[in-house]
């Protein structure tokens, strides 16, 4: 038997110094959380056990010295050898006192610790998130363990960190951002990155993409590269920075070089061969990168949204992207040296139009990215209609956050959404990657847990019982029940604006009511109807309206209707906080009252918005002292005052950063609709 904590005793760590650095990173994790459940200090020892007896020993095949130790104590390795990311748990030595972890890779090797942290030690993979830390022991002994796993359905496993500007500005000292953008000054935290590192390879990640619009020049920026390398993880690039270089990175490289040259890859190409061969040189010093191919415009849109020589018909479109992409792949392969890397192309908005019409071509061994649309985390049409060449990897793109018309501050993709799109991917075999957009992170730890059980091993995630499992880790199981029955409430009651594919296809979330808001604000300022952001999708666009009256009318009553399912929803949870346990009803509060409040106070700031434009456009009436702009304004001062119960502890300035939403600039903007006479 494995002893691993008694009275005063806490087993000993053996990790060989020659074993890669995530390793040991990964054995100074188990080493606290030992730590905490024993309230002892354990030891790393950075050698093989020789006469010791009763301990913890961790390596990885590819460490010679330890395949020899493994064969001399007898353990049979054979079934990990070559394969991708598998682990092996088990004890041996007499009567079984000592645990081997074995990972046939160095990744492999970090799960298994990682396995044995959450399932023998109870440690939450999302502790620093959730705040649950795990129960103290003062003795813990275990039977024997053989125990063999890896990834069951997804090769890459990732996340994207992206239109992160909560996590930007929560903590000081992240460095100086380059890039000339309103939504970043500075770069995130640097031990803030650290746990939203050491959490992905808790849920068994593979993948990062760092930031958005990272540019691998600015020190602070390179440092995330070189921290997620060091822990073993893959990084990849942003779609709209392929080769690394976004238009901001553009601007910036030129502007150092004296130079002011417009980003025109028609009039200047032999500029984007120099600037994507200077950025892959210095991503190249790296392992372990997975290059981002493509052509793209400024923030995030297409490239002749500002480059108006690129040519009009979409074919000629594709070619001009498809010649971009094979020089970019020529590039990485002269600066590496062989042709023996990984890359990628996300079809991403407009890729999704070319890729459907047949206009994009790829380079051998480049896998196809598939992407939902944002606004209602379904695939889009080329996903369903491409034929998919039995020559080329494929994997997917998914949103369980998305800026700007999707959920950003409130999390508003539910499981069943998620798992529906899994479903046909797997059906597809399109599982050699996959990126969840996390944001921020904070906001979205439901759908990051079962994105991580899925991406992980499809065919054990079970639907039905995802949310009950969630509330009795996070909760306790005496409350579980009640608490999943609320999050089941929460993610019914937002209004849905279709239903084509499933339920929920297209439903109301917070970005999008933001949206709509501040279309009410243009109509009552007398601001005509623009072209607008169309949506990607066919269904329901909720800014396309035949008149006036019928965008008021049409918001008015639906938000009636979901403030009456908002307001069912807050009683449910109020009912269900005193049976939560003490200790964890602060996380029932932060991860859904506040939201919960959050995304009730949007629905009736829209609400009030709308009966004020019944009022005043319909009915001709003034905007000055309007009860409904005063309840308007009232609405999202109540909803800025609500979420500081967020903020507490280490969460302290959480919302400093909110520049995406901006809801105090919202606040400021229906503010001035009081003071507007006539």
């Amino acid at each position: 038997m494995l002893k691993v904590i008694d009275d005063k005793f806490v087993v000993d760590i053996f990790c060989d110094a020659f074993e890669p650095e995530c390793v040991l990173q990964a054995a100074g994790d188990l080493q606290s959380d030992l730590r905490k459940v024993s309230g002892l200090s354990p030891v790393v020892k950075r050698y093989l056990p020789y006469e010791e007896q009763g301990f913890i020993v961790i390596g990885s095949l590819q460490n010679e010295r330890f395949r020899e130790y493994a064969a001399r104590q007898g353990i049979d390795v054979t079934r990990l050898a070559g394969t991708w990311e598998n682990y092996l748990l088990k004890t041996f030595g007499s009567q079984h006192q000592n645990l081997l972890i074995c990972g046939s890779d160095q990744r492999g090797t970090m799960f298994g610790v990682y396995e044995f942290c959450a399932e023998y030690l109870g440690v939450d993979p999302l502790y620093f998130w959730t705040d649950n830390e795990p129960a103290v022991r003062t003795e813990l002994s275990l039977g024997p363990i053989n125990q063999v796993s890896g990834p069951q359905t997804f090769k890459f496993r990732g996340w994207f960190i992206n239109d992160e500007d909560l996590l930007t500005e929560w903590k000081a000292g992240g460095g100086t951002r380059y890039i000339d953008y309103p939504f970043y000054h500075q770069v995130v935290n640097q031990a803030a990155m650290a746990k939203v590192l050491e959490t992905a390879l808790r849920l068994k990640q593979n993948l990062i993409i760092p930031a958005s619009f990272l540019d691998i020049d600015n020190p602070s920026e390179e440092n995330f590269v070189r921290m997620a390398t060091e822990r073993g993880l893959f990084v990849s690039q942003h779609h709209v920075e392929p080769m690394g270089v976004s238009h901001f990175g553009w601007d910036n490289y030129w502007r150092r070089k004296g130079q002011d040259i417009p980003a025109s890859y028609v009039l200047y190409p032999e500029k984007f061969a120099e600037i994507w061969r200077h950025y892959c040189e210095k991503w190249a010093q790296y392992p372990n990168i997975i290059w981002q191919f493509g052509l793209r415009g400024r923030g995030d849109r297409p490239v002749w949204t500002h480059d108006h020589n690129v040519p009009s018909s979409m074919e000629d479109r594709g070619k001009l992207i498809s010649s971009a992409i094979a020089q970019q792949a020529e590039i990485v392969k002269d600066v590496l040296g062989h042709d023996d890397f990984y890359s990628t192309m996300t079809a991403w908005a407009e890729g999704v139009e070319l890729h459907n019409a047949g206009y994009l071509s790829f380079p051998k061994n480049t896998m196809i990215i598939f992407a939902d649309h944002g606004s209602t985390q379904m695939w889009g049409d080329d996903f369903s209609s491409v034929d998919r060449d039995p020559d080329t990897e494929y994997g997917v793109y998914y949103h369980v956050a998305f800026w700007a018309d999707g959920p950003h501050l409130v999390q508003g993709t539910p499981p069943a959404k998620m798992y529906h799109n899994y479903q046909r991917a797997v059906e597809k075999k399109d599982t050699a990657y996959s990126i969840l957009n996390v944001t921020s992170v904070r906001e979205v730890l439901v759908g990051i847990r079962a994105n991580s059980q899925m991406t992980w091993d499809f065919a054990s995630f079970n639907l039905d019982d995802f949310l009950q499992v969630w509330a009795k880790e996070e909760f306790g199981p005496e409350a579980a029940p009640a608490v999943a029955a609320v999050y089941s409430q929460f993610y019914e009651a937002y209004y849905k604006l279709d239903n084509t594919q499933i339920p929920g296809h297209k439903m109301f979330i917070d970005g999008m009511v933001r949206r709509v808001g501040l279309r009410f604000i243009e109509m009552l300022h007398g601001v005509p109807k623009g072209e607008g952001y169309k949506l990607l999708d066919k269904s329901f666009d909720p800014m396309d309206f035949a008149s006036s009256q019928a965008f008021i009318e049409f918001y008015r009553r639906i938000t009636a209707e979901a403030l009456v399912s908002w307001r069912e929803v807050y009683s449910s949870a109020y009912q269900t906080l005193p049976l939560i346990r003490e200790e964890r009803r602060q996380f029932f509060i932060d991860n859904l009252v506040v939201q919960l409040e959050v995304i009730y106070g949007l629905y009736d700031w829209v609400h009030q918005l709308s009966k004020a434009a019944g009022d005043i456009i319909l009915e001709g009436k003034t905007a000055k002292d309007n009860p409904h702009l005063k309840k308007a304004v009232y609405a999202l001062e109540k909803l800025l005052l609500d979420r500081k119960k967020a903020e507490h502890g280490k969460w302290q300035n959480w919302y400093r950063g909110d520049k995406k939403m901006n809801m105090q600039a919202v606040l400021d903007q229906t503010r001035q609709l009081l003071r507007k006479e006539g």
